[in-house]
């Protein structure tokens, strides 16, 4: 799931130069401790406003080779562990994907 997260990143930078390919990816615990949030943020080119409420849907897709699949799996598997997948738009052209999980005490 987090590998489809870094690949989508990274495709999307394709056509920037070496130097502005900056793909981040963190975590951070929430306040509470009771979730952790872990998230890819991309420099690409960014989600059009009328396919952002569209990205999770099945068979939507923006790539040409694309098949729509990819996010509609990844939230569906975060969603199974109770968690949740989103996106947020970064500066004029980044993504943020970041999926929150709850934490497990064992």
């Amino acid at each position: 799931m987090l590998f489809n997260l870094l690949k989508n990143g990274m495709e999307s930078m394709v056509n920037l130069p070496d130097e502005q390919r900056i793909l981040t990816v963190g975590n951070r615990m929430s306040k509470d401790g009771r979730e952790i949030e872990v998230f890819v943020i991309d420099q690409g080119g960014g989600i059009e406003r009328g396919n952002t409420d569209r990205l999770f849907e099945p068979l939507f897709t923006t790539k040409v080779e694309g098949i729509g699949m990819g996010l509609t799996i990844c939230r569906c598997i975060v969603e199974s562990h109770d968690g949740k997948l989103s996106f947020s738009a970064v500066g004029k052209q980044g993504s943020k994907f970041q999926f929150t999980l709850p934490m497990v005490t064992c």
